[in-house]
């Protein structure tokens, strides 16, 4: 037998371990959903967000989740959204539900993380049907870094941004707030925006596409086309508010579009969801940046009536984000340090075994070779125990099921290419963010099994293999 017929989902396929935020094509979803690695403390995390957003008790709207780069953070974003997500959310909760009946079994009766944190097949399939049966869920999703204009007005950054990205899930343009509030929404209100598109196809333009030329140099042209669809619409008044780019960018102001935009929804259950990633590293060192965002979850909130959610990832933690800015996370006056008890829900990833993870995702076995696998180690145990001989630190195999889910490769060897990288990052041989992470041990792994694939079963993966050239196409 070689080493490519151990695997259970095969080396043909995409392994993308640096998830990105706004892809959404299908292909991507399921197998973000399909391939995701719970363990216990992923699935505490899920369930107490799923648990805090349905409640809907909690003072505050933020949920902070951090974790080193490459710890799989925007990945737990998106396994959190499809959980929400009609279309999504029945295989999404089934693969949570597994998840758990694989930690209760492996647990043999005794406690888990999930008895401490109260979380229970029952827990879980209660929050299903409500999510399913009841709630009604709408989201938006960014990566705030690849949204930000550099050239707007940084006091006002992240009520801009949060007001542009609303206005993209209604629909509306996302780089010209003036035009989508006085002239999109209008439309939209009067039920008349998707009726307003088609008429600019039909006149030869595309309006999604051309926005920023209807804008800058054609804005009577779409104002003259509106008014067509729509003759109720004050034109003259729509097109001074656009060229002075007249709107109120506040907090204030952007909680009360919020308001009006939750109310027309109708339902208590309904639940509007910011999910922004990589949010520490927009804020930097930046006070004012910290002071915004407060503010920001602190108003919606109080306005919104906590329907308004807020989700961010972070590399750190959020006492470490507030000691960068400047501020204090031990002084309750603090002005910065504030921000703490707005975000109430935290879910930290950086306790999270890279190893295990990439073990689960690329490694896993099909069923009838864990058990010749099984056969294997308990024919050549004396063998094993003689060839590896390794420090207490280190891990070698620990029994047959060990050895099934680990083989060809050694379990010492992920120990040790992850203290390799880290290694190389101090003294800067290699990019700071490439440490020995879950992307890079997933990045790695899959490289060697690529290589390796036709070797035969008996023989073991090398160290030096995670040396060769995969190891520089990997970093």
């Amino acid at each position: 037998m070689k080493f490519k017929d151990l695997y259970e989902k095969g080396l043909d396929r995409k392994v993308n371990p640096a998830v990105s935020a706004s892809d959404l094509t299908e292909e991507t979803v399921m197998t973000e959903i399909v391939e995701y690695v719970f363990t216990e403390e992923i699935v505490v995390n899920l369930y107490n967000i799923l648990l805090n957003i349905k409640q809907n008790q909690g003072s505050h709207v933020g949920i902070w989740i951090n974790g080193y780069f490459g710890t799989g953070k925007s990945h737990f974003l998106k396994y959190v959204s499809y959980c929400l997500d009609p279309h999504y959310s029945e295989l999404a909760f089934m693969r949570l539900e597994e998840a758990i009946e694989d930690i209760v079994h492996s647990s043999k009766g005794g406690m888990t993380k999930l008895d401490d944190f109260g979380v229970s097949m029952s827990e879980v399939k209660a929050l299903k049907k409500w999510y399913s049966t009841q709630a009604s869920i709408k989201m938006v999703m960014f990566n705030i870094g690849d949204v930000h204009d550099a050239n707007s007005n940084q006091a006002l950054a992240f009520t801009t941004i949060f007001w542009n990205q609303l206005n993209a899930r209604r629909g509306y343009n996302s780089i010209n707030l003036a035009l989508a509030q006085y002239l999109e929404k209008a439309l939209d209100d009067d039920g008349k925006f998707e009726e307003f598109k088609d008429y600019v196809k039909s006149k030869g333009y595309d309006w999604e596409r051309n926005i920023s030329r209807f804008a800058a140099g054609r804005l009577d042209m779409a104002l003259e086309m509106a008014s067509e669809v729509d003759p109720k619409l004050a034109i003259d008044v729509i097109r001074n508010k656009i060229s002075n780019n007249d709107i109120n960018v506040s907090v204030e102001a952007f909680a009360a579009e919020l308001k009006e935009y939750v109310d027309k929804q109708g339902s208590n259950n309904f639940r509007l969801l910011f999910f922004v990633d990589e949010v520490s590293q927009f804020i930097g060192q930046h006070r004012d940046l910290l002071l915004q965002l407060q503010s920001l979850v602190k108003r919606l909130d109080e306005v919104c009536e906590s329907k308004v959610w807020i989700a961010c990832t972070a590399q750190q933690t959020l006492e470490e984000v507030v000691s960068n800015a400047g501020g204090s996370s031990t002084n309750p006056e603090d002005e910065i340090g504030k921000i703490l008890g707005r975000f109430e829900v935290r879910a930290s990833l950086q306790g999270t075994s890279p190893e295990y993870i990439t073990q689960k995702r690329i490694l896993d076995k099909k069923g009838e070779v864990e058990i010749e696998l099984a056969k294997l180690y308990e024919k050549d145990k004396a063998k094993l125990d003689a060839q590896f001989v390794l420090p207490s630190s280190y891990k070698t195999y620990t029994d047959k099921d060990n050895f099934a889910a680990y083989y060809p490769f050694v379990p010492y060897q992920f120990q040790l290419i992850k203290k390799v990288l880290d290694s190389f990052e101090s003294m800067n041989f290699v990019d700071k963010q490439v440490k020995g992470n879950e992307r890079s041990l997933i990045n790695i792994t899959y490289s060697i099994a690529k290589e390796t694939q036709e070797m035969e079963v008996g023989e073991f993966i090398p160290f030096d293999k995670f040396y060769g050239a995969m190891f520089q196409g990997s970093m």
